[in-house]
């Protein structure tokens, strides 16, 4: 409810604020970490073994990675197939949760760059991740900071699949930053295979109309079906 009454200006402060994402957890304790991690079973998360499936991934990084719980559904859900994951959260206590939650080989970080693509690469004897996650979490970078990241890390992805808030023919709210993802990765060499409404859970119409979910496959990359693109 107080949430209500913080204004917009003040959310996205908060949202883009290092210290705000690594102790948030203070304001609700260490159970709001517990909470993601057994929200995997979520039916919204299915996308993710899916995906796994249908491209025979191996390998995932996930950038916001929280407790794990995205990487969790898929090792359960995918029992019989060896997983190397790559989790970057900014909170050493969500970090904590993930460690101890999954079982696959795993790194986790609070923070990454070139180098750490490097070592995760050379360490798991591979030669791209096949998946890269980004569940509702490029919203809180400015397009700036998404580049800079991109250039830094997405040289490695064959897949990447996003979660966000696309651009809309009206404005929202400041604190939902709206990006157009599908130019932003066009930058990086990637190309759109399909686009669809998100499933995470709506509290208003802005999220009706600009939450979606965009799956990218690197140029030059076979994909092995056929481009699709759904509103």
């Amino acid at each position: 409810m107080i949430r209500r009454f913080i204004p917009a200006a003040l959310k996205r402060w908060l949202g883009e604020s290092v210290y705000f994402w690594r102790y948030r957890h203070l304001l609700t304790g260490d159970a709001v970490w517990r909470g993601y991690a057994q929200d995997w079973e979520s039916p919204r998360r299915q996308i993710y073994p899916e995906l796994c499936r249908r491209f025979d991934i191996r390998s995932v990084f996930e950038f916001g990675c929280a407790s794990g719980t995205n990487l969790l559904r898929i090792e359960r859900e995918i029992p019989d197939r060896r997983f190397c994951f790559l989790g970057v959260d900014i909170s050493v206590s969500a970090l904590s949760h993930a460690k101890n939650s999954v079982r696959s080989k795993s790194d986790f970080y609070q923070t990454v760059a070139y180098s750490t693509i490097e070592v995760f690469l050379e360490h798991h004897k591979l030669v791209a991740i096949d998946l890269a996650i980004y569940d509702r979490v490029l919203y809180i970078l400015t397009e700036a900071q998404v580049h800079k990241h991109l250039t830094a890390v997405s040289w490695a992805f064959r897949y990447v699949i996003v979660d966000d808030f696309f651009p809309v023919n009206h404005d929202g709210p400041q604190a939902w930053s709206t990006k157009d993802y599908v130019e932003i990765f066009r930058a990086h060499g990637f190309r759109l295979l399909e686009i669809a409404r998100s499933e995470h859970k709506t509290s208003q119409s802005f999220h009706e109309h600009s939450a979606k979910r965009a799956i990218f496959i690197r140029h030059g990359d076979v994909a092995g079906v056929s481009e699709s693109v759904n509103s």
